[in-house]
């Protein structure tokens, strides 16, 4: 048969194979199987559901059997060839063959296999017969693991220190309650988190407020008064402290590996899944108090509000960290290299029995308070720069202004975060990601600092303008 007129795919049985068949048989019967399996559950297994980028080469497999046997541990391996082209960038093949022994479902594995990458297919040696095909999945060798963990140990150790920084500075400013603003005029003055734009049409539709106290500072975002009179600097706060509190655990569960007791893993495990899941939250109630002060404007008053979102932002995560918890989900976690060498270990859910937790109580809950996040941004953004307001202060270097406030924003609501969807597309997003949501912490205290403590003359001048422009407003 001459090369041009063989099929793409080439199954190479030794003659071992035959020669160690009972009975001496002159024939036998060899059954060759190919499915496409990009439809439903069936040959998926946890491995394809990490979320990793991980997939079967054109969703094929090959399965290959003789009657009714059993065939392993044959002295010379069969050969299957895959043709294919170049793998994408920082990806690699890795012949696999189904073991319905793994799990309550079955998963793709290795061993007993060898794999041949040459330049146009690949060469997959097995000592057994069974189901078998090609994964596609991302490098993460050792060499490539150390390198970003010490990129995001380094990246939350510098954020630590700045949300610490951010903690320290909202405790320092914030005795100063009860000799400025009064709660009711301070809420309805420009929202902190505003710079500029839709908030301001909120406060010319406003009711007359009574003047403020001789003495009181209508600085906006200097006077100490605000910090305790409004929400938005506590809900930071919450949020600065659940991502401390996160990167430590972090830290932790990197450095010890996978170091004592099965059960101090679960714990390390359910802890680091807790503070991951009160990060989640704290950027899904950012958005929400966003949304309410920049896109509602109206009807926004709640009674006991901060500690109904510190009953969410704390409290949802604890219940699910409980239900996980409950189904054993926590415990020892690996991530392989193309030999299927352990780069790295750590606790966290377990590998293969914990697919669906880890899908549902991760990947969707981020999803959701992510989307929810960039509909808010999205709005807010809309506004600032389409929606006009008749107390808009006409200064130089507005549009630069308001792409820091939607930066500044961002920081809040996570977008940092959603360059995880990008890391399929090459290594080069997956550092990218590593160093930008390492360092969130720096640009949330950044944030913090510019909006409450800007230079006193600047702040005085142009919030004291836009405040006098608007209570004329309201009063006409």
């Amino acid at each position: 048969m001459k090369d041009e007129d063989k099929p793409p795919d080439r199954v190479r049985l030794p003659k071992s194979l035959f020669e160690s068949l009972p009975g001496n048989r002159s024939a036998v019967r060899l059954a060759i199987t190919v499915l496409d399996i990009g439809l439903g559950t069936l040959f998926k297994g946890p491995q394809l559901s990490l979320g990793d980028g991980s997939s079967v080469l054109n969703n094929r497999l090959v399965g290959l059997s003789v009657g009714r046997m059993h065939v392993t541990r044959l002295a010379e391996p069969l050969e299957i060839i895959f043709s294919h082209q170049r793998p994408p960038p920082n990806m690699t093949f890795t012949c696999v063959f189904w073991d319905a022994t793994k799990g309550p479902t079955g998963d793709w594995a290795s061993e007993g296999c060898s794999t041949e990458v040459g330049p146009e297919g690949t060469v997959c040696r097995c000592d057994h017969l069974t189901f078998f095909t090609l994964l596609l999945r991302p490098i993460l060798d050792q060499s490539t693991v150390q390198i970003l963990t010490r990129i995001s140990q380094a990246g939350c150790g510098v954020s630590m220190i700045f949300l610490a920084f951010t903690i320290v500075l909202y405790a320092v400013l914030s005795p100063g309650l009860g000799h400025g603003l009064h709660p009711q005029q301070a809420e309805r003055a420009l929202p902190a988190g505003c710079v500029a734009g839709p908030c301001e049409r909120g406060l010319e539709r406003q009711e007359k407020l009574p003047p403020a106290p001789q003495g009181g500072a209508w600085y906006l975002r200097l006077s100490r008064q605000r910090f305790k009179s409004e929400d938005a600097p506590k809900i930071h706060v919450a949020l600065s402290g659940s991502l401390f509190l996160l990167n430590l655990a972090f830290l932790i569960t990197v450095g010890s590996g996978s170091k004592g007791s099965d059960t101090a893993c679960w714990a390390r495990g359910a802890v680091y899944h807790y503070f991951l899941l009160c990060v989640f939250t704290w950027m899904g109630l950012e958005a929400f108090h966003l949304y309410l002060l920049a896109v509602r404007v109206f009807n926004t008053y709640f009674g006991h509000y901060f500690l109904k979102l510190s009953l969410v932002g704390w409290g949802l995560p604890a219940l699910m960290v409980i239900g996980t918890g409950s189904a054993n989900s926590y415990g020892l976690y690996t991530i392989r290299d193309r030999e299927n060498r352990t780069s790295l270990e750590l606790c966290w859910f377990r590998d293969g029995t914990a697919t669906y937790a880890l899908y549902i109580t991760v990947h969707g809950y981020f999803l959701i308070t992510f989307l929810f996040g960039m509909v808010v941004l999205a709005l807010v953004t809309w506004k600032i720069f389409t929606l006009s307001s008749v107390t808009a202060v006409k200064e130089r270097g507005q549009n630069r202004k308001k792409v820091l406030t939607l930066l500044g924003l961002s920081s809040l609501v996570g977008v940092t975060w959603g360059l995880v969807i990008l890391t399929p597309l090459g290594l080069s997003t997956v550092y990218i990601f590593a160093l930008f949501n390492s360092l969130q912490g720096v640009f949330i205290c950044c944030w913090f600092t510019v909006l409450y403590l800007p230079s006193q003359s600047t702040t005085v001048s142009s919030s004291t303008a836009r405040l006098d422009q608007a209570h004329s407003a309201s009063q006409e």
